[in-house]
């Protein structure tokens, strides 16, 4: 941008000299401050998210928000780990962390905030040991408990009562529905292996609210919680077996070790390449720790499987390497951090093509 200043014009007045236009660079103020703006003092449980990604705000030293200024996120706490650690600060001055999972060990971590060349803030967040199981509800059956003050601090704060599963998913590989409902309370059904989600209903608020899951052989515990930190009350939770996937369910979870037969029809989730033809496939959602590795296996004779890996955002960060016109493929992922991802099965043959196949997630 090219202007004229007043003090070359009031010049130009007393000399009668010519005035050229000169190029104005705008520099942003100076920082004057910086503070935590929310996310400290949090309680969550081991492995898990801190449900408030903590945030700061720079405001200069006209006390205004200050735009671009970099923060610079880090954990240094053991198994502790950021993402998205580099911010900068919008337009109200605040940078906010992508995301931040704790530790496996109870107690204190610490996320550190470095305003470059300002200030370094220190936040931290109270850790909370894995839910130990209250009793046992076995496997295509029920069981029903109350969420009182006493009971376990889940992750976000919420309260929960943990319950062994018991039965197949201890000893093979099966499907399983999971459904929590009680009288004026909301719940959420949270699976877990050795402490570490595996599943869950979080964001679902129906009632009642359903789980559905592929497990592999390993043992299990399945916590009642509430949809926020001050949610109580009574609550029975449901387990039954699920076999067939029909149409493109919501929240459908597979563990490591798992294995699952299952037929893609048309109505399963749309799909398209880069030419917006349109293909057909199911989703699983799976939780796994940042560097755990796991190979995905599909096999269908006349499906052509194909199968892509999705990030939380929907955009697929691996695929296979071929067109996925083969009757049986393999896939092996290593998380690049700890959340969610997506594992997209698809009818990879033809446009529109169905059929059937296995699923196996190999640890």
């Amino acid at each position: 941008m090219r202007v004229r200043h007043a003090l070359c014009l009031a010049v130009v007045a007393a000399s009668g000299a010519s005035c050229v236009d000169v190029e104005e660079r705008y520099v942003a103020p100076r920082v004057g401050a910086a503070r935590l703006l929310e996310g400290g003092g949090q309680v969550t449980q081991v492995g898990s998210d801190v449900p408030v990604a903590p945030a700061i705000l720079v405001l200069g030293r006209d006390s205004l928000p200050v735009r671009n200024i970099e923060v610079r996120f880090s954990a240094p706490d053991s198994g502790t780990s950021v993402l998205d650690a580099v911010q900068r600060t919008d337009s109200n001055g605040i940078a906010r962390v992508g995301r931040w999972t704790v530790s496996s060990i109870p107690g204190i971590d610490t996320l550190l905030a470095v305003v470059v060349g300002v200030k370094t803030i220190v936040v931290t967040v109270t850790v909370t040991p894995p839910c130990a199981a209250a009793a046992a509800i076995a496997f295509g059956d029920s069981a029903s408990g109350t969420i009182t003050d006493g009971d376990c601090i889940y992750a976000g704060g919420r309260r929960a009562v943990g319950l062994t599963l018991t039965g197949t998913p201890v000893t093979g590989t099966t499907g399983a529905r999971f459904t929590i409902s009680g009288t004026g309370y909301t719940g959420r059904v949270v699976l877990e292996r050795s402490g570490t989600p595996q599943a869950s209903t979080i964001g679902d608020t129906a009632t009642p609210s359903t789980l559905l899951a592929f497990l592999g052989p390993s043992s299990y515990t399945v916590l009642a919680t509430g949809e926020n930190a001050a949610n109580r009350g009574a609550f029975t939770i449901r387990t039954s077996p699920l076999t067939t996937v029909v149409g493109c369910p919501q929240r459908l979870y597979i563990t490591r070790g798992a294995t699952t037969a299952q037929f893609i029809d048309t109505d399963a989730c749309p799909y398209r390449d880069r030419s917006l033809n349109p293909y057909l496939a199911h989703e699983y959602r799976i939780h796994l720790r940042r560097a755990e590795r796991i190979v995905v296996r599909m096999n269908g004779a006349s499906l052509g499987p194909f199968i892509l890996v999705l990030n939380e955002s929907a955009k697929v960060i691996l695929s296979q390497a071929d067109v996925g016109t083969s009757t049986a493929v393999a896939l092996a992922f290593v998380a690049p951090y700890t959340g969610y991802f997506t594992l997209a099965a698809l009818a990879g043959a033809t446009a529109n093509a169905t059929g059937a196949y296995d699923l196996t997630v190999d640890p």
